[in-house]
């Protein structure tokens, strides 16, 4: 019967448990997190699973390089949605400056509550602003590839596209002589990202940590290793989806620092 079926499909879309909170407060990865059970990915975080040997190998990397001779040390979180890479930096202690960047609005409220719940929201600098290779007013749309809630920067040319503003990273910032970890999550616009981070390249030494899944953005992580390539940054590792840059000139110091041992 009609009406039985139209029971049925409504029973089959109500949440499992439709009285129990959608945030939760849980300690994961040495952090306090305010989490969103509706969110795939705050789920995964939830059950413990959550990128742990990515943020470890970063860390790790960063750990070395900064080891070598450098005017300081800073973190860039591009794309930082809640602060999970951000909130590391902080722990690990190498840092004198970790700025986050994170557009879209939901997510932007998520990592200031979590900086909160850590005491640390005079700590990591946050700038509700996409990075791109110029600076203008864009959208913001969902993705539908991934199935995970996620958004991407778009042209704005829809009105029901909530607007953000794009900037171009170094001309943010004016760093040289430092060691820049760059971690870049940004669903799509890489290349652009790269871009615009251009003169933060050829003036500091670098390590970047980009996902991208290269299946589903086709053709993204060859563009990636062309433009890196350019400011002699060499592609390292590839962990699943995340793939790991680091200046050629680091690389030299590390092992003529070996061999003087």
């Amino acid at each position: 019967m009609p009406i039985l079926r139209e029971l049925a499909t409504q029973l089959l879309t109500v949440p499992a448990n439709p009285f129990r909170d959608r945030f939760v407060v849980k300690r994961r990865m040495g952090h306090r997190l305010l989490l969103d059970r509706d969110n795939p990915l705050d789920r995964l975080m939830l059950k413990g699973e959550r990128e742990q040997e990515q943020v470890s190998y970063l860390f790790k990397l960063a750990t070395e390089e900064a080891l070598q001779p450098h005017g300081g040390a800073v973190f860039l979180d591009i794309g930082a949605h809640w602060g999970m890479y951000a909130l590391e930096a902080h722990r690990r202690g190498l840092f004198e400056a970790i700025i986050a960047f994170e557009t879209d609005p939901t997510n932007f409220a998520q990592l200031q509550a979590n900086l909160f719940l850590n005491g640390l929201e005079h700590a990591i600098t946050t700038l509700q602003l996409a990075a791109s290779n110029r600076s203008t007013v864009a959208g913001l749309a969902r993705e539908s590839f991934t199935k995970l809630g996620e958004k991407h920067v778009v042209q704005l040319a829809k009105p029901q596209y909530a607007g953000c503003q794009r900037v171009r990273v170094d001309e943010q910032f004016a760093f040289e002589n430092k060691l820049l970890a760059i971690h870049v999550d940004v669903k799509g616009h890489e290349i652009e990202v790269l871009e615009g981070l251009s003169v933060l390249l050829a003036k500091n030494r670098c390590l970047v940590h980009i996902s991208a899944n290269e299946e589903v953005r086709c053709g993204t992580l060859g563009k990636v290793i062309a433009i890196l390539a350019q400011h002699e940054l060499a592609h390292i590792r590839s962990i699943a989806s995340d793939h790991y840059f680091k200046s050629a000139v680091t690389s030299r110091l590390v092992h003529g620092a070996h061999h003087a041992g």
